[in-house]
């Protein structure tokens, strides 16, 4: 008998739920903790027929390419519940859907999105760039900055790749709740260890210092706060639409040097050679801030500082690029008096 609409509806969304479980699960989960989740879709208090759904979507997820295996360490009892995980090596479209040179197209994308540096897909993107190199018959190719990882030919640290398998699964649930645009319930360790269980409806991504962050709104402070990836415990399937606010800039939110402090931020004013092209004086600054043209030959930047000798030598570091402090005084004065320190400190030598 055919099924009904809601049916099969049904039945899509379970596997999209399972799915996202799956893959943002740290480590494999038990048939229990699979047929008994509501938020799944099974969890009918008929465990037999919770188990023959699980079965059948294991089965049409096959179809599909995915593949979710029986995880079984060896020495494990024959009677201890068995455990399941996304078989990632075996998960691949299916033959002749990705040419050679589709293959080769997409891996020329992917190389010019990652010679920006911060990207925070990096680690997903690389695995997806192994992929296209197999698909091309071509061992030699990787991809660049290092980004290919496993291909430089030296096998990673075990526990580095569980750290690195970990990260790249709480990425990938970030960013799918980021693509539903569905809030995304997460246990949260913070700086000091203290764990909290919040939603956080996800507005954005970005990088910064190899670590990847996301910014979006906090249902536990009611406010725009952003978190660490890395700091993740768990992640749960997302739930409850939301929308992005339309005067929402994730530049706004990314960091540089003299963000970290906890004195109260204060207006400074850099300035740029005016043959400092625009979109490189943005660049430097991540958009922050207001750029202008003062008219006498200079760009002028104003943003908010919150540590002054932070701020200090950003400037300094790129003080050959024409790069000044012009305000407030004691920006200048800190600039200046590092510079004597390493005029003096070469003197010495």
């Amino acid at each position: 008998m055919p099924r009904s609409t809601t049916e099969r509806e049904d039945s899509a969304q379970r596997l999209l739920n399972l799915l996202f479980a799956l893959s943002s699960a740290c480590v494999p989960l038990s048939t229990e903790e699979i047929v008994s989740d509501s938020d799944i879709g099974y969890g009918s208090g008929q465990r037999a027929s919770d188990e023959r759904k699980f079965r059948r979507d294991r089965d049409e997820l096959a179809r599909h390419g995915v593949i979710i295996a029986e995880v079984r360490p060896e020495g494990t009892p024959e009677n201890e519940e068995a455990r399941w995980a996304i078989d990632r090596a075996r998960t691949f479209a299916a033959g002749g859907i990705i040419t050679a040179d589709d293959a080769d197209v997409l891996l020329h994308a992917i190389d010019d999105y990652l010679s920006v540096p911060g990207t925070p897909l990096r680690r997903p993107l690389a695995g997806v760039c192994r992929k296209l190199v197999r698909a091309c018959n071509d061992a030699s190719r990787a991809c660049p900055n290092g980004a290919g990882g496993a291909t430089s030919g030296h096998p990673a640290n075990e526990a580095d790749g569980k750290g690195c398998r970990e990260a790249e699964q709480m990425v990938d649930a970030v960013w799918g709740a980021l693509m539903l645009r569905h809030k995304l319930p997460i246990a949260y360790r913070d700086a000091a260890g203290g764990e909290t269980r919040r939603t956080v409806a996800v507005y954005g991504l970005f990088s910064h210092d190899g670590n990847t962050y996301f910014t979006g709104l906090d249902d536990l402070t009611g406010s725009v706060r952003t978190f660490r990836v890395d700091r993740i415990e768990r992640a749960w399937r997302p739930r409850g639409a939301y929308r992005i606010p339309e005067d929402f800039d994730v530049r706004e939110w990314l960091f540089l040097p003299f963000d970290f402090s906890d004195d109260s931020p204060i207006l400074a004013r850099f300035s740029l050679p005016d043959s400092t092209p625009r979109d490189e004086a943005i660049a430097i600054g991540h958009g922050r801030g207001t750029l202008s043209h003062d008219g006498g030959g200079r760009w002028q930047w104003q943003v908010e500082v919150r540590d002054v000798a932070a701020a200090a030598a950003f400037a300094l570091a790129r003080a050959r690029s024409g790069m000044r402090p012009e305000e407030p005084p004691e920006l200048v004065e800190t600039w200046t008096s590092m510079i004597e320190q390493v005029v003096s400190a070469h003197e010495d030598r």
